[in-house]
């Protein structure tokens, strides 16, 4: 009796062996582990199309967190980008899973925020980085008082607007509406010269000319003289209010750090900045459908744009400003039923890449796990493009990593990119299909700075 308890005990541990070994596929084979497969994790999870939204960190974290989940429905990138402070381009995979994780639910993709942010050469995260450009990150080294201080010089900087603006704004911009003005002067001046040199004749004759209407070419040429004077003197004063503008400019181009400045200069170059941005911020939000109850007021814009950059504890007034307003936007328009949970016992995990060897064993480790799983990698895009990189180079690219497998002693990861289903910017040594890619671990390792995974 005890011979046949022991066979049945090695038989159901035996069988129990066999499907570990089965479901645990090895990295090391030519079959390997592939999470696109028919019932595996990201098999119904298709790669989508980022275009010009540079939201790559998004889409890998959305994916990868479906994944682990369970998800039916896809995750929409924009709500998650924008729930946390990242900036738009080359964000934290990492802090959007946290960020969703902590909240508790992700928005489902309904497509509903296209209008708002259209896969195509402009839309509104692009537009509203290149006016970031024009305004500058106003920042203070000085983080013990710095703080307090750079409160005060917005408070003071919004303050102006209600007084009618200040010296710097006021008189900048006089002087150049009347530099824009001389030279239209200038240029009318320029033209009538023109003409007048036009109908000089190259002979005077005199009582002739007097009896078929024309000028003496004397009377022309003091015409001509007369208008070269005018615009002379047009020249003369733009000239000097050059001069002028251009001690205006040094002070509006002056360093960012305000530790520079008095707190009254240097509200004045707050002001005068925000001033200029303020107007072109309201035209993008409107251009793209916001409704304007959740434009900020000047006062509002000028304020939050001096106040403490999360992402670099030294700045403020960062690049991140129009994804905080659109944050704002955003935070109520997924309701419920759109809204899928989260289950808040999930760890997010990172490992900064010292050696290839490393972040190969790290993800084949996750590949080859009873329960397999992807990862993020921050990769090189140009590794992608071309096969090869440039370690000076700043352009990382998000993906997620969901196989393996070894092909003539050749270890392979499989990427799941955001570049839509086509394969056409891949480097065509390259095996791709359907927007997934194998390229060689180790090298693709590499090129890449961080490895990004996910447990309960």
């Amino acid at each position: 009796m005890n011979s046949i308890k022991i066979i049945l005990i090695t038989g159901f541990f035996l069988q129990a062996l066999a499907i570990k070994n089965i479901e645990a596929k090895s990295c090391d084979s030519a079959d390997g582990v592939n999470l696109t497969a028919p019932g595996k994790s990201f098999s119904g999870i298709m790669p989508r199309d980022q275009g010009r939204l540079g939201l790559c960190f998004s889409y890998a974290a959305t994916d990868l967190l479906r994944s682990h989940i369970g998800a039916n429905s896809p995750f929409n990138v924009f709500d998650a980008a924008v729930n946390t402070d990242e900036d738009v381009d080359g964000g934290d995979p990492g802090s959007v899973m946290k960020s969703l994780i902590e909240r508790g639910w992700a928005c489902t993709d309904t497509y509903k925020f296209q209008n708002m942010f259209p896969s195509s050469e402009k839309n509104i995260l692009t537009e509203l980085e290149e006016l970031s450009i024009d305004m500058p990150v106003f920042y203070t080294m000085n983080l013990t008082t710095g703080e307090a201080r750079q409160q005060r010089i917005a408070e003071k900087a919004a303050a102006l607007n209600s007084k009618g603006g200040c010296e710097l704004w006021n008189g900048a911009t006089a002087v150049d509406q009347e530099i824009h003005k001389l030279y239209d002067d200038i240029d009318k001046l320029n033209s009538k010269v023109s003409n007048l040199r036009s109908e000089l004749n190259t002979l005077d004759w005199g009582w002739v000319n007097y009896l078929s209407g024309s000028r003496d070419n004397s009377e022309i040429q003091k015409d001509i003289n007369k208008v070269s004077a005018q615009r002379n003197e047009k020249e003369k004063k733009v000239e000097l209010l050059e001069k002028k503008q251009d001690q205006y400019e040094k002070k509006i181009q002056g360093k960012n750090n305000l530790d520079h400045y008095s707190e009254d200069d240097a509200a004045q170059i707050v002001y005068y900045w925000a001033k200029k941005t303020y107007p072109k911020m309201r035209e993008i939000f409107l251009k793209y459908g916001v409704n304007s109850k959740y434009i900020p007021s000047f006062e509002r814009f000028v304020t939050e744009r001096v106040k403490k950059d999360p992402v670099h504890g030294f700045a403020y007034a960062g690049r991140m400003y129009g994804y905080k307003i659109m944050k704002q936007v955003l935070s109520n328009s997924c309701l419920p039923p759109n809204q899928q949970p989260i289950r808040k016992n999930i760890k997010t995990k990172k490992l900064s890449l010292k050696n290839s060897s490393e972040g190969t064993e790290r993800i084949q480790g996750l590949l080859e796990k009873n329960n397999p799983q992807g990862s993020i990698i921050s990769i090189h895009s140009s590794y992608l493009t071309s096969g090869s990189w440039n370690s000076e180079a700043q352009d990382y690219h998000a993906v997620v990593i969901v196989g393996c497998r070894t092909v003539n002693g050749q270890k392979q990861f499989l990427i799941h990119n955001s570049w839509g289903s086509g394969c056409g910017n891949i480097y065509k040594n390259f095996s791709c299909s359907g927007g997934r890619t194998w390229v060689p671990a180790a090298a693709a390792v590499q090129a890449s700075t961080e490895v990004q995974w996910l447990e309960n």
